[in-house]
């Protein structure tokens, strides 16, 4: 016994000598590292601060030490719990708590930061900065009411705080007194006597009113003030660039580069140049950029997406390449790798990229964005939904990820859900012109929302008077009301102010055949194909023209050079058919198309073409050789998939082959309204009707006007026991053709509904 009590004295000893070492030893790591912070060493003080944390992790002063570190070198998701760890265990330091809440609120963690400013004002009511964040944390849970009264007990404490005022102000236009607000902006001018944080203030509250003349005045004055005011100086900009006046943007962003130690600003200025058109200068932006090697990485991704939007595939991938030869964990440039492959309609290799770049960093959100776009190509519609909804967990309101639900939500009849979508990004990124577009594009859908797709285009249309995409939408709003001579001038508008916008250029020449006006229409076509003469698209256009103007021969030409810039495409083959049974030509095509087979052996568009007139003569069998033909020379060749699927389908022989053609179509091709039909009409046949649907939808939003289409849908609906939507999609295509190719079977439907 005399022993074993021996032995724990002994340990005794030895851990009460073990405590004050550790105690001494952590003050000396907090002295080293307070050497290191004056002279403004940051990282190695954080160092010897985490250093000390080691002794002793209840060490407040050290967590507090530490997160000033964090902060001073931009970490800022590092600093959070620090700040708050020290807070914790510093409960009467009020700089450690408001510190802690100031960052919390800035995380938008509101609740939480409302405790901190309330455990400092138990101590200390009458603490203005407590006061202040804690009328913030109650703007942030919504509480508008009660954190404007927050915030005027602040100002009657500290009358002479302009910011104050200013933060009353800020809430109150939030509450909609536009007018108080206003003039609690004034008195923060008043009581700043003239500083330019508060002429700033009163301009961006005019910018948010779109009162533009007098935010311009407003900011000017601020940067009359004090020129170096970084804030004043991106304010003058972003209006600039708000008001359409891009151009007189420049000064003010080359500004905040000199002036700004924050390397955002660099890049801001790129973004700058590349959306105005002048890819030169931002190039030459990143390349400074890129000297910086912290900066190396994130500015040859931006160059790579730049060179790739200007047509430059290579140097893109070539950009890329170089970025993951250096840095090969990189998951940002990996995921933009995997875009670029998505572009490019490699979707199995952009699918296994995304996938690694996921296993990295799995909150990446524009990781998770790019999944749900590869998984959109490869028809897997709710893995997609999934893939945005994680991009939005990962960064809240992250306005892609925002844009692509309310795209998805509206393409499968979720109305409601993408307009609660949309106004919900509207709310958070209210000068979002995309997700105000976004918005108007579901609301033109029903009938009922056109009264409100009207008032949000007028206030569009006062904010952005020359925006193409504006006009644009407003042509498509007139076409929804039946107005075609207002929606011609909305059109004509856009063009106008974008001669390639591509939405406005259909639109109007939709409208000009409508109206038999083909002059007007041919003459439309041939300007845009001089500035882009081998767009498939406008060939395409150009060849409706003709064909409804009377000049098949033209049409055909600009078809045939159409199908020889993009193979893939299925719409020149379908009206290619149209043209030679139109004039009784399908032998003499066979025999053209033929010899073409006959001496390129590579070519795919020959035997597709061959395939699609086996078909138009009933010859099935033909029709399926060639279109198994074309699929040998290109595994990948999506209208000869697209086609054998559809046969497939039909003859209910080989269903998972049918699928898996479609899918190949679908990944090459996915907005075509053909494809998402065959996906769908597949699926119907496999007795999997609610899943069609989805595809189904898309297809009728591609083209409302086509029977089938809605046939589809409606048999899929029945197939689902939705007998409600069945009816009325099989209606909508007996409204359209009475006597379209499976009418018979629409009404046999019908009659079977029990609703």
């Amino acid at each position: 016994m005399k022993t074993f009590i021996s032995v724990i004295a002994a340990v005794g000893i030895a851990l009460g000598a073990s405590c004050g070492n550790a105690d001494v030893a952590k003050r000396r790591y907090v002295a080293s590292g307070d050497a290191y912070a004056r002279e403004g060493k940051y990282n190695e003080a954080a160092l010897q601060y985490a250093n000390a944390i080691l002794q002793d992790r209840q060490f407040g002063e050290a967590h507090l030490k530490l997160a000033e570190m964090y902060l001073a070198t931009g970490r800022v998701q590092e600093a959070m719990p620090e700040f708050v760890r020290a807070a914790d265990l510093l409960p009467d330091d009020a700089a450690a708590q408001l510190k802690a809440g100031t960052l919390l609120l800035k995380g938008g963690l509101f609740e939480e930061a409302k405790t901190r400013a309330r455990a400092v004002l138990t101590k200390d009511p009458s603490n203005v900065a407590a006061l202040l964040l804690l009328g913030n944390a109650m703007a942030g849970l919504q509480h508008l009411d009660e954190a404007v009264s927050v915030l005027r007990h602040a100002v009657t404490l500290d009358p002479e705080r302009a910011g104050t005022y200013t933060n009353v102000a800020v809430l109150e236009m939030a509450r909609g007194d536009a007018k108080e607000a206003e003039a609690t902006f004034q008195k923060a001018i008043e009581v700043s006597k003239g500083s330019a944080d508060a002429y700033l203030g009163l301009g961006n509250f005019y910018r948010a009113q779109q009162r533009l003349g007098d935010a311009e005045r407003a900011i000017k004055k601020a940067l009359s003030i004090d020129p170096k005011n970084v804030a004043a100086n991106e304010a003058l900009a972003a209006l600039y660039v708000e008001a359409d006046r891009a151009p007189e943007a420049e000064p003010y962003l080359k500004a905040v580069v000199a002036l700004s130690q924050d390397r955002s600003a660099g890049f801001e200025l790129a973004s700058y140049y590349a959306a105005v058109g002048r890819d030169a200068d931002a190039l030459a932006t990143l390349d400074g950029l890129a000297a910086n090697p912290k900066f190396f990485a994130e500015a040859r991704t931006h160059a790579a997406i730049i060179q790739y939007s200007a047509g430059n595939r290579q140097a893109a991938h070539a950009t890329i390449d170089l970025v993951l030869a250096r840095e090969p964990r990189n998951a940002e440039a990996m995921t933009l790798q995997a875009r670029l492959l998505l572009a490019d309609g490699d979707v199995a290799p952009a699918h296994e990229r995304i996938r690694s770049a996921l296993e990295i960093n799995p909150r990446l959100a524009s990781a998770q964005l790019t999944l749900g776009r590869v998984l959109l190509a490869e028809g897997d519609i709710e893995g997609a939904r999934r893939a945005f909804n994680d991009a939005l967990a990962a960064e809240p309101n992250y306005l892609p990820a925002q844009l692509e639900l309310v795209d998805l939500h509206r393409q499968r009849g979720q109305l409601d859900t993408s307009t609660e979508i949309a106004d919900q990004a509207i709310r958070v990124h209210p000068n979002s012109l995309a997700a105000r577009l976004a918005l108007v594009q579901t609301l033109l859908v029903r009938e009922q929302d056109h009264p409100r797709a009207q008032t949000e285009l007028q206030g569009m249309l006062s904010r952005h008077p020359t925006s193409a995409d504006v006009r644009s939408m407003q042509g498509a709003y007139f076409l929804s009301e039946n107005n075609p001579a207002a929606a011609r001038d909305a059109f004509a508008r856009a063009l106008e102010l974008n001669p390639v916008q591509s939405d406005a250029l259909a639109g109007i020449v939709a409208v000009d055949l409508a109206s038999k006006n083909f002059s007007d229409a041919r003459a439309r076509v041939e300007t845009a194909l001089k500035r882009a003469p081998d767009a498939p698209a406008l060939l395409i256009m150009a060849a409706k023209v003709s064909f409804s103007a009377g000049d098949p021969a033209k049409a055909e030409a600009a078809l045939r050079r159409a199908l020889e810039k993009d193979p893939a495409s299925l719409e020149p083959y379908g009206l290619l058919a149209q043209l030679y049974v139109s004039q009784g030509r399908i032998e003499e095509a066979k025999r053209q198309f033929g010899e073409i087979a006959r001496l390129q052996p590579r070519s795919v568009a020959a035997p597709t073409m061959l395939g699609v007139l086996c078909y138009a003569t009933r010859d099935v069998a033909g029709a399926q050789s060639w279109w198994e033909r074309a699929l040998k020379i290109d595994g990948k060749a999506a209208a000869a998939a697209n086609n054998l699927a559809w046969l497939y389908a039909e003859s209910g022989a080989n269903l998972d082959a049918a699928l898996e053609l479609a899918q190949i179509a679908k990944a090459k091709m996915p907005d075509q309204a053909e494809i998402n039909d065959t996906l769908g009409w597949v699926y119907v046949k496999r007795k999997m009707g609610r899943t069609a649907t989805q595809y189904l939808q898309l297809s009728i939003e591609k083209d409302g006007s086509n029977p089938l289409y809605h046939y589809h849908l409606g048999m899929a609906w029945a197939q689902a026991g939705e007998d409600g939507k069945a009816r009325k999609s099989l209606e909508r295509a007996l409204s359209l053709n009475a006597n379209f190719e499976g009418a018979a079977e629409a009404r046999k439907t019908l009659r079977s509904l029990v609703y």
